[in-house]
């Protein structure tokens, strides 16, 4: 369980960490160099077997300098980044609880806008601020567009749009009261993918309220390095993905509140059955066509599980070799440009 008790206006910052020797020094330091204190910096080293060890033990050094800041580093068997962070919650003590995989950054302020916004606040339980895509791979682009400069509507609109797959928040971009991780409890050790959409929809489904913030910049970095929560088969890949769904699907069926939510859950799943067959993996494509059909009574609406193969498949192979030219990042930046969102 998460302990509900808490220091007063400590922050937790959560690094889980896999092979990321070369990345975390620069993460860890963006969290040193915040213009808020106290903090308390947990990283958990998921099985790691390159030098992040050596990594964090240096900048410990460097802590003790700072009576108002603690690094703790913990060490587990290969679990994934869900367990990492669930571990990690468990002995955290801050008020507040930040969340960061070891690749990414914060701004320098980030920290002291969103718990000020927070304590100024006192009916809103969770931060939010602009982020930008990172990117590091082959040195084409150091900073990505600004995303998400304005606020959403309401908590319902930002929900509706993880339901469909419309929204996306990198999880440190969010600062988070004790009492919302206590509520939701730990993330889902299911899941290779995705997992912080889970979390944010049962946060959401819980009706904690969001607080835009701005000047509290996220930086999310994208490149060619394996990630910790990444599978190694896209069929596990898939069904992480569709666990998701089918999460949020069991709450709102309990919350009698399916109805009200059918069109974003079928949206989700016909963009999860067109990335299955963009990966040659029909049976994807056939599971999710089967979720439609006993959810929603074969009603898809404006959806049509019908694909044209022969344009989807050039158009597969056309991304395949953009992103394999150019970089993730750098066709992230084309497609905004362009008026579309990540991936095209």
């Amino acid at each position: 369980m998460i302990s509900p008790e808490f220091e007063p206006q400590l922050v937790s910052v959560i690094i889980p960490t896999y092979n990321r020797a070369n990345y975390i020094k620069k993460t860890i330091e963006s969290v040193i160099e915040q213009h808020y204190r106290p903090i308390e910096l947990i990283v958990v080293d998921d099985g790691s077997t390159d030098f992040t060890k050596d990594v964090v033990s240096d900048l410990n050094e460097r802590c003790r300098d700072d009576a108002e800041i603690s690094l703790h580093y913990l060490f587990q068997k290969r679990s994934g980044a869900a367990a990492a962070r669930n571990k990690a919650f468990c002995i955290s003590r801050g008020e507040f609880i930040q969340v960061i995989d070891s690749d990414d950054l914060l701004s320098a302020n980030k920290l002291k806008n969103q718990v000020t916004a927070l304590r100024n606040n006192l009916d809103f339980c969770v931060a939010y601020g602009n982020w930008k895509i990172h990117c590091d791979r082959y040195g084409l682009l150091k900073y990505g567009p600004l995303r998400q400069t304005k606020p959403v509507e309401s908590e319902d609109s930002m929900l509706r749009g993880y339901l469909s797959s419309e929204w996306f928040c990198p999880v440190h971009s969010y600062l988070f009261r004790r009492e919302v991780i206590a509520n939701t409890g730990f993330f889902d050790e299911r899941l290779l993918r995705r997992q912080d959409t889970d979390y944010l929809i049962r946060v959401l489904l819980n009706r904690h309220r969001f607080l835009y913030v701005k000047g509290a910049t996220a930086y999310y970095t994208r490149h060619g390095g394996e990630h910790i929560g990444n599978p190694k088969n896209y069929d596990k890949h898939f069904l992480s993905s569709l666990w998701v769904i089918e999460n949020a699907y069991s709450i709102l069926n309990q919350n009698q509140s399916v109805d009200q939510y059918s069109e974003e859950m079928k949206k989700y799943l016909m963009r999860l059955a067109k990335e299955a067959f963009y990966m040659g993996y029909h049976r994807g494509v056939e599971m999710a066509e089967e979720k439609i059909k006993a959810w929603f009574s074969n009603n898809l609406g404006e959806n049509d599980l019908h694909f044209n193969h022969a344009p989807m498949s050039f158009k597969r192979n056309v991304v395949k070799l953009g992103k394999h030219i150019l970089g993730d990042c750098a066709l992230d930046w084309i497609n905004k440009a362009a008026g579309k969102g990540p991936g095209g």
